[in-house]
């Protein structure tokens, strides 16, 4: 489930996990339903501390994103429109990032238009499980 997740040290560990379980529950990596590792286990597959785990999964659940049962098992949320929901939500906010901070550069919007069009010309993206790339 953690497989090559790396932490730096310019951000919280808490939050870098926070960050990663939440963009694995909204590009449907970790499907709705999906039981998490135990706290211990999970601070144990990623070598980082029982609390850093304990305070990312608290944070996920008070997004609303992850569920804790009361057995001490922590679930992604079963609701797909919620999930879904929350997907747009995120990638609106990351657009809001880009324009006003191409805004604070100084650009207008269609100068960071034609700029977001020729810089996707130019990179590539994996498509899952294919071993193929996809250009934008």
């Amino acid at each position: 489930m953690f497989e090559n997740w790396v932490f730096h040290d310019v951000n919280p560990v808490f939050l870098q996990l926070e960050s990663k379980l939440k963009c694995s529950i909204l590009s449907g990596k970790l499907s709705a339903g999906t039981e998490l590792p135990s706290i211990r286990r999970a601070a144990e597959m990623l070598n980082i501390s029982s609390n850093t785990v304990s305070k990312a999964y608290s944070y996920m659940c008070r997004e609303g994103l992850v569920q804790h049962t009361k057995h001490g098992r922590f679930t992604v949320i079963y609701d797909r429109v919620l999930i879904k929901k929350a997907r747009t939500g995120a990638a609106k906010s990351l657009c809001y990032a880009y324009y006003f901070g191409m805004n604070d550069l100084g650009y207008t919007k269609q100068e960071s238009d034609i700029i977001i069009q020729n810089f996707s010309v130019k990179i590539s993206i994996p498509l899952e499980n294919t071993g193929v790339s996809s250009v934008f």
